[in-house]
């Protein structure tokens, strides 16, 4: 075994100098562009035809640096890329807008150029990554959702004529179980219960609700039960609770199945679905079966109502589910109280303008909070503060607040407090209680 150099302290050890940047011929370092929005796992949502705004803020690029900056658009199954130029404040950052001219699947990037009057070796550019963006059918942000009860055809005929909401969203018009399940007697998401009416009665709806430049939806359970046709042929493809089995062969066969379903009633006049709980099926089995719709009926919409697993919010936005901050589309888990109470007006404000909040005492005495995302498609947090409130919120108490969707519970300090929503969950609904 060899032995260590022994340490010598009379040595002297010649301190080398660092090489010089300026003269080392090596180039710059590489430009990390920085653009909000920013990039994300899913997809950010925005009506069609209304401008994206972007803001670039690039590092590794000299304030005398003089660059082009653009940015790049296409529909994502589109091999052309589109560009909109960036203005510079004069200085590292860009702001410009692009505009999304129809509903679809977006990509877009920033990339950032020197000028042709620039040396080459100054610097070789840079891009931005790959963003996503959906962008949906306009009308739908802003129109008011009627949602129908399950009643007969004829009576929704009227209800069309005398309601002035632009969107009419149909209850489940198959025959069902009493256990919700879907199909009997061999009939099953093809035919409509006779207690309801015929495709005559539904020809006669879509009619009517077309001549008034409306649009139709349909909400479409997938449990099936034991009569339905798809269950009865193969039962081994359900479980017991009728969720399609999606393990093996049987993932084809859905596919087939439940794709013809829905090019039925797409035909038939439908442009929304409404998915009750789609947690219950995987992700990877909606975004096949969506994607293979939209190739055929890019403007037909999904939505998703009910969903037991709040978190799953975000990847069903990000496959090609749709959110909409619509009242009447929108579940209030707060009950109505059932007698009238008198309480001072309690207003709000918030650091976040996607942050909205409100206060009221129901008929059990109890202070019902409810705090909701303007902007579901994205985190968001900010302080809320009430004012005019009632005596029992007092500055600096702590209070409990248990929330009445997933049963957890949290503190809130008097009047103004820390708040964070998830991207994906809309609102949140809690109870609030004096600490003890």
């Amino acid at each position: 075994m060899s032995r260590a150099a022994k340490y010598a302290p009379t040595v002297a050890l010649k301190i080398q100098t660092l090489p010089s940047a300026a003269d080392s011929g090596i180039p710059p370092a590489a430009i990390t562009i920085k653009t909000d929005p920013v990039i994300g796992r899913y997809p950010d949502i925005t009506p069609a035809k209304e401008p994206v705004e972007v803001s670039v803020h690039a590092l590794g690029v000299a304030a005398s640096a003089r660059m082009n900056g653009i940015i790049r658009w296409r529909k994502t199954l589109d091999p052309r890329w589109q560009e909109t130029e960036l203005q510079t404040d004069g200085t590292c950052r860009w702001k410009g807008k692009w505009i999304p001219p129809t509903p679809g699947d977006y990509h877009w990037m920033v990339k950032l150029r020197p000028e042709k009057t620039q040396s080459a070796h100054i610097d070789k550019g840079g891009s931005s990554g790959l963003h996503l963006l959906r962008a949906e059918r306009r009308e739908l942000f802003s129109v008011k959702w009627f949602r129908a009860t399950r009643e007969p055809l004829s009576n929704l005929v009227v209800q069309a004529e005398s309601n002035n909401a632009g969107i009419f969203l149909l209850p489940p018009l198959f025959p069902q179980t009493a256990s919700h399940m879907i199909g009997h007697n061999g009939v099953g998401h093809y035919t409509i219960s006779p207690k309801l009416g015929n495709t005559s009665c539904f020809g006669k709806l879509a009619a009517k609700i077309n001549s008034q430049g409306k649009i139709l939806g349909l909400t479409m359970p997938m449990r099936c039960s034991p009569g339905h046709p798809f269950r009865a042929k193969e039962p081994t493809a359900f479980s017991e609770d009728g969720i399609p089995d999606l393990t093996g062969e049987n993932w084809q066969r859905h596919q087939k199945e439940w794709r013809a379903i829905f090019r039925y009633w797409i035909v038939q006049g439908i442009e929304i679905f409404e998915i009750p709980d789609p947690g219950e099926l995987s992700l990877s089995f909606w975004q096949h079966l969506i994607k293979s719709l939209r190739d055929d009926f890019p403007d037909v919409v999904f939505t998703y109502r009910d969903n037991s697993n709040p978190d799953l919010s975000p990847h069903l936005l990000g496959i090609g589910f749709s959110e909409f901050n619509a009242p009447g589309i929108t579940t209030d888990v707060i009950p109505a109280p059932s007698t009238t109470i008198s309480v001072r007006k309690i207003s709000f404000s918030s650091t976040n303008p996607h942050l909205v909040a409100s206060i009221r005492r129901s008929a059990d005495g109890e202070f019902l909070l409810r705090i909701s995302n303007k902007k579901p498609t994205s985190a968001q947090s900010g302080h809320i503060h009430f004012s005019g409130a009632t005596p029992e919120l007092k500055e600096w108490e702590r209070y409990y607040l248990h929330n009445l969707t997933d049963g957890r519970s949290c503190h809130w300090v008097g009047t103004t407090n820390f708040v964070a929503l998830k991207a994906g969950e809309q609102a949140r609904t809690l109870r609030v209680e004096r600490s003890q």
